[in-house]
């Protein structure tokens, strides 16, 4: 039932003010649609701003998917997205700053709720990419917190 869902964001309430480049970040009234059907070349964008709404995307729908329940790693990572086990040490490797902030929210509330995340392949695949990537490298404090 969630795949045919789509998400609308208004891009003013989601970026911050502080970017400098005009280029880089979409006016106001520009928004982003994503869908389950074009969610895999969305994943790999060239546009980050497009690569952030798709990691805001998917932490919604496991959100909808725990349904109000604590996390407990009690869901499986296909009935949210068939391919998040797998992105989720890809989206730990985001080199934008505003899109890396959403792919650590989208990685602990993975960590948090899905099987996947337990087992310990997974577990290295994350850590590794947490400790290689960028994440920790990072300037902006809200990437640090």
């Amino acid at each position: 039932a969630a795949e045919g869902a789509a998400v609308e964001s208004q891009r003013s309430s989601s970026f911050p003010s502080s970017t400098s480049s005009p280029n880089i970040v979409p006016s106001a009234e520009q928004e982003i649609i994503t869908t389950f059907q074009e969610l895999n070349n969305s994943l790999s964008s060239s546009k980050w701003h497009v690569r952030k709404e798709c990691y805001v995307f998917l932490l919604n729908k496991i959100l909808s998917a725990l349904a109000g329940s604590e996390p407990q790693n009690q869901l499986e990572g296909q009935d949210v997205y068939g391919h998040l086990d797998s992105i989720i040490p890809q989206i730990l490797k985001e080199k934008n700053a505003v899109a890396l902030d959403a792919a650590i929210s989208l990685s602990t509330l993975y960590a948090d709720s899905c099987i996947g995340a337990c087992s310990v392949e997974a577990a290295t695949h994350i850590m590794l990419s947490l400790a290689k990537g960028p994440a920790f490298s990072s300037s902006r404090s809200s990437t640090l917190a």
